[in-house]
């Protein structure tokens, strides 16, 4: 399994340029319907037990993403199995953080 480590972004131009490319794909995910970002409810679903998560909590996890895997799920999709075993596992590491961030 590969390091999912949150990857420290080292100036505020990366952390902004990591940002736009959050935006602009979930913005393309919501145009399109992807179905490929359903990982994040699965996960919401499954590891913090709620039970009907809504967009902006599915937004706030997909924010809260680090960018070794924002950068496999655009190159792969969020639904592959790697991708999807990578997001369970950064969930299941930071529960109290996305709790926290969801305010749950």
């Amino acid at each position: 399994m590969r390091d999912i480590s949150v990857i420290t972004t080292n100036s505020e131009a990366n952390k902004a340029r990591l940002n736009a490319v959050r935006e602009a794909y979930w913005n393309g995910c919501l145009d399109t319907k992807l179905y490929e970002l359903e990982v994040l409810e699965y996960r919401l679903r499954m590891t913090l037990d709620i039970e009907e998560p809504t967009e902006d909590q599915q937004k706030i996890l997909f924010f809260m993403l680090p960018a070794q895997i924002i950068g496999l799920g655009i190159a792969w999709g969020f639904d592959d199995e790697e991708v999807s075993d990578d997001i369970r596992d950064f969930v299941a590491k930071n529960v109290g953080t996305i709790r926290t961030a969801l305010a749950l």
